[in-house]
């Protein structure tokens, strides 16, 4: 499978990374030979007592890059590819920033995604140094891994690691790096009412795409009624209507997506759905739960924002539309996200939702929203 997707996936990244100051390297080794898929697998049986069946689906570089961005421009180059990655229905499934960790054994992130078939491939993120380092010690780092298939402790692998430990120490993190969090695709709760036979019937992996199609068209058909009451909003506060946008790393400017611009994507659908469908949900009620298939932002002045939040639900509310949740995120969460996001309900019960922003908090989100 990683072989049929991979000339398709390195094209796409290819332009990508010409796109956003980025460099494919390490080609010859993007497809995981057949002896390393073994010993991978043999490692996930051994050491994290997962059945081979487990092992195997959980495998997440078979198909692997690595991209080398140039210091300066690496946080935000990161961001934009991811970004880009997230428009073609790339899902990201698991980030993970090493930059980070101390001691480094090894300097890069991590980044898991799942192709619109539902296949995980990997991409990793250097400065050219880190790259050069990562090369270097690689016969190291297998020796390392053959060492703990066979049983050493942790001591024994950190002596051996610790060239690789004392060169990592000596290379400097990009800048913004540290703000790059680990990020983990979300899990759904379980919902207790779902009979469990009907839960065990679902086959999520395979989840019917003609149910996100539908989620997709019913949001089109809306849009086209709802877009403009939200342009006439807009105009009322002062404020920019926004929808789907991607960072222009390079320019330093945010840009409207065209194509569909106030929808989520097909792929993002789906991948909501699937989700939800591992959590135990029905096909009904997976789909039902997608509220955001059709959102928009609104960017307004910060001077009088929260008053014009409060007009801004006022003015939907005369033209039959509920607010139904609202959560502030400039009050609560991580401090990773600022935003107020509502979702709405029109006079036929149709659940959209839209966020309100400062200039700042849109700027924000535009780097770093992948998913």
């Amino acid at each position: 499978r990683a072989r049929q997707m991979e000339p398709q996936v390195t094209d796409m990244l290819q332009r990508i990374a010409a796109r956003h100051g980025g460099q494919l390297a390490g080609t010859q080794h993007q497809l995981k030979s057949y002896g390393s898929l073994q010993d991978k697998l043999k490692q996930r049986v051994a050491l994290k007592k997962q059945t081979l069946e487990e092992a195997a689906a959980n495998v997440n570089d078979a198909l692997r890059y690595s991209m080398v961005l140039e210091p300066r421009d690496f946080t935000a180059g990161l961001r934009a590819v991811l970004a880009a990655l997230d428009d073609q229905g790339h899902a990201r499934v698991r980030l993970t920033n090493q930059f980070i960790d101390y001691p480094p054994s090894f300097k890069a992130i991590n980044v898991t995604l799942r192709s619109p078939d539902g296949a995980l491939w990997e991409i990793q993120f250097h400065t050219p140094e880190t790259f050069a380092l990562k090369e270097r010690f690689h016969d190291l780092y297998k020796h390392t891994h053959a060492l703990a298939l066979g049983g050493a402790s942790r001591a024994e692998q950190r002596e051996l690691q610790a060239p690789a430990l004392e060169a990592f120490k000596r290379v400097a993190s990009p800048p913004g790096c540290e703000e790059i969090d680990d990020w983990q695709e979300e899990t759904v709760p379980t919902l207790a009412s779902t009979p469990p036979a009907l839960a065990s019937e679902q086959t999520p992996v395979n989840a019917d795409a003609s149910q996100a199609h539908s989620v997709f068209n019913a949001a089109a058909g809306k849009q086209a009624a709802l877009t403009p009451v939200l342009n006439t909003l807009a105009a009322g506060l002062g404020a920019r209507l926004w929808g789907n946008v991607r960072y222009d790393a390079k320019q330093g400017r945010i840009e409207q997506v065209q194509q569909a611009p106030f929808q989520k994507s097909v792929a993002s659908i789906k991948d909501k759905i699937r989700r939800h469908l591992r959590a135990g949900m029905s096909a009904e009620q997976a789909t039902q739960s997608v509220g955001d298939a059709l959102r928009y932002a609104l960017e307004l002045p910060s001077e009088g924002f929260v008053a014009k939040v409060l007009a801004a639900q006022d003015a939907l509310r005369l033209q039959g539309m509920t607010c139904v949740k609202l959560k502030n995120y400039f009050t609560s969460g991580d401090g990773t996200y600022r935003g107020i996001n509502a979702s709405f309900t029109d006079a036929e019960g149709y659940t959209f939702e839209v966020q309100f922003h400062t200039a700042e908090s849109f700027n924000a989100k535009a780097q770093t929203h992948l998913s």
